[in-house]
């Protein structure tokens, strides 16, 4: 499944491809949701951990009975609803004016060093 999601990345170990993989200190409150019945549930976990490790507030939702993308069946399953409300509430004051991603800290600093700019 990996794979399916790498693109252009071809460095399996890139935080790129994995955040687990990343310097993840200093991002704000994180919020995980995963599905029980997840496939990708054990990294969901294995990156609420590295987040703990790196001194990072991070809650982590395991939904009990849904399945993977269980979150874009709202409003036909009431659960999806009410992940989606958790989401919101985890934004309003960490994230305000604030947003932080591992992605894009990684990406910006690897544009402006191929441009020859200082990160």
């Amino acid at each position: 499944m990996r794979e399916s999601y790498l693109g252009g990345v071809t460095d399996r170990d890139d935080s790129l491809a994995s955040p687990v993989l990343a310097d993840l200190r200093g991002l704000p409150r994180t919020l995980v949701q995963t599905a029980e019945l997840e496939a990708l549930r054990p990294d969901a976990e294995l990156f609420t951990a590295r987040c703990a490790e790196s001194m990072v507030d991070c809650s982590l939702q395991v939904w009990p009975g849904m399945i993977h993308v269980w979150l874009n069946f709202t409003p036909r399953l009431s659960e999806a609803a009410e992940a989606l409300r958790a989401v919101a509430d985890c934004w309003p004051n960490d994230h305000k004016g604030s947003v932080r991603s591992v992605y894009f800290r990684d990406f910006s600093a690897t544009l402006l060093s191929d441009r020859g700019h200082a990160s």
